[in-house]
């Protein structure tokens, strides 16, 4: 009898033992966090090195993240400076915006420099926020990334292109991901969402 419960308690422990993250090969094949559900929380540096919590950040604002690859990427590029074009409007009805990428913190400030962004950019250079909210993959751009991160994504991964809206409790309330890196939400329905919302809350 004795062996048979120990046998039981085994299963129970491994059945809600955490389970190894796997990162998919395809972008197709991620696992992304989905609406209602908590943002993980963790401190981020932007191009100077100044650390921001993302959970006092939340609390103090509604965000916007836009998880993009890189400034090397030319539709993240343009991408970047479409939400620029919104940002005010966003900040207007009382969202802020902030984009997150495996770029090292001096590529963030060529990014911000050459497109002239406003809204802060913030380094995830050893992609562990992205890991944490399912966005990641293993790219097949191999040490490029590596070099464009600062030695820091050593696993040469990247976010699949992401926009997530933050409440100030730190939940999702809307998210746009899609596996075709050339397929990005348009802004004006962007600017229309955080509207939407608003009127929800």
């Amino acid at each position: 009898m004795k062996k048979v419960l120990l046998g039981v308690s085994l299963l129970m422990l491994l059945a809600f033992a955490p389970q190894s993250y796997s990162i998919p090969e395809n972008p197709e094949d991620i696992s992304p966090l989905l609406v209602g559900e908590k943002m993980p929380t963790t401190s981020l540096s932007d191009f100077s090195g100044k650390t921001t919590n993302l959970g006092e950040m939340f609390s103090n604002h509604k965000t916007i993240l836009i998880f993009y690859r890189g400034g090397w990427c030319p539709f993240c590029i343009k991408h970047l400076a479409e939400i620029q074009k919104i940002e005010k409007e966003l900040v207007q009805i009382g969202w802020k915006v902030i984009g997150i990428s495996p770029d090292s913190p001096e590529n963030l400030k060529t990014t911000m420099e050459k497109q002239s962004i406003s809204f802060p950019l913030y380094t995830d250079a050893d992609m562990q926020l992205s890991k944490n909210m399912g966005i990641a993959f293993k790219s097949k751009y191999g040490k490029m990334l590596v070099e464009k991160s600062g030695g820091k994504n050593v696993e040469q991964l990247l976010p699949v292109p992401a926009v997530f809206a933050i409440n100030q409790a730190g939940v999702i309330v809307f998210e746009h991901i899609n596996p075709d890196f050339k397929d990005r939400i348009n802004p004006s329905l962007l600017l229309n969402i955080a509207k939407a919302l608003n009127e929800k809350q």
